[in-house]
């Protein structure tokens, strides 16, 4: 019978009766399997059924989506809200009005992403990837587009599309960072 180890000693005795396998559940959590070295074989059957059983529920694992930040969102009906993971940034120096060096000095600009879709919230996108332009002073940090809502539209300006090299922009966006 498996049982949570006591005070450290108990670990040091108990180590070479048991075998500990550790299995990922998602990017920073894992489970600890202990099994003990004698009855490896008469729970092999058990452990498989186990491990079967976390691998499917990771394999269709959820996220939870913020009810409260998804209904500040006004969709249009080509536009979709997803959930995404930013993979990679990249600041354009593009902006998108005139402004020559001696009358104006920029503050936004397109910043281009690449991005995981955890999940589709609202609209229709089918993708598991998404690169899209995101027009902003700034780059975001991880603590944001770790798990970033992002309202997305084609861009009609196919101009600006094809400088930028994506075919989306977002027109709002939020996170759980932000609060």
């Amino acid at each position: 019978m498996l049982r949570p180890f006591g005070p450290p000693r108990d670990a040091q005795r108990y180590a070479h009766m048991v075998r500990v396998a550790a299995l990922p559940i998602s990017h920073n959590m894992y489970i600890a399997l202990v099994a003990p070295v004698a009855g490896v074989k008469r729970m092999k059957p058990i452990l498989l059924t186990i491990i079967a059983l976390l691998i499917s529920s990771c394999a269709t694992s959820e996220y939870v989506v913020e009810d409260s930040i998804v209904e500040k969102f006004q969709l249009q009906s080509n536009q979709a809200l997803l959930l995404v993971r930013v993979v990679e940034s990249q600041y354009t120096g593009k902006y998108p009005y005139e402004c020559s060096e001696d009358e104006c000095v920029p503050f936004h600009f397109w910043f281009v992403y690449e991005a995981e879709v955890l999940k589709v919230i609202k609209g229709n996108f089918v993708s598991r990837h998404i690169n899209f332009a995101v027009l902003h002073h700034t780059n975001y940090s991880k603590d944001v587009t770790n798990e970033w809502y992002v309202q997305v539209a084609e861009f009609e300006d196919r101009q600006t599309s094809h400088d930028l090299g994506v075919e989306y922009y977002v027109v709002a966006h939020d996170a759980r960072a932000f609060y």
